[in-house]
């Protein structure tokens, strides 16, 4: 007999993002680290947005800060492929050049931030050049953009999915059965 803790299988469309459940929760205590970096909790989360961008067929998750993309988890099977992109500041003696994927035109913006693509490996196991750059780039863009009062992605935004980020009860039930159509209404329900 095994000792192993069973596999939980993942709900969609969780399992079209994440290789197993231990990725999935890898993918949400990334998040819940760069939440903290930003200081996204001095403002209520009011620019923070976790979407499932339907043109990405909800193979991808998103978080949008503001008007920015700062992480996609890309799946398998995503017009990306597997990747994680992350916003960083632009800096090509941190980052290889060849990972940018686009930059952003962003007027108050003074030192420039695009989106690097990378492989899960390459985040999951950041050396220290890389997480310094990443968390210098948060705190700059926490400072950039983090006064403001919501996201013009706020439409799109899916409550349960940021709320598992913080409660792995939520989390564990998100990853087992997927995103709740009520989730909202039974939270309202209970406060």
């Amino acid at each position: 007999m095994s000792d192993n803790k069973p596999l939980t299988l993942l709900a969609p469309p969780f399992v079209e993002i994440f290789n197993d459940e231990a990725e999935a929760q890898w993918g949400f205590d990334f998040l819940h680290h760069t939440l903290d970096v930003l200081k996204a909790g001095d403002n209520h989360y009011r620019p923070c947005v976790m979407t499932l961008p339907k043109s990405h067929k909800l193979r991808v998750l998103r978080f949008n800060f503001g008007p920015w993309l700062l992480i996609d988890h890309c799946g398998p099977t995503s017009h990306f492929g597997k990747h994680v992109h992350l916003a960083l500041i632009t800096d090509d003696m941190a980052v290889d050049p060849g990972k940018k994927w686009l930059s952003f035109n962003y007027p108050y913006d003074k030192r420039g931030v695009s989106i690097y693509r990378f492989n899960y490996q390459e985040i999951k196991k950041m050396d220290a050049k890389l997480t310094a750059h990443y968390e210098e780039s948060m705190l700059y863009t926490g400072e950039l953009i983090g006064y403001w009062k919501g996201s013009p992605y706020r439409l799109a935004h899916q409550p349960q999915i940021f709320a598992a980020i913080f409660d792995s009860t939520v989390r564990a039930d998100l990853l087992r059965h997927g995103l709740d159509p009520l989730f909202v209404h039974r939270i309202n329900q209970t406060e």
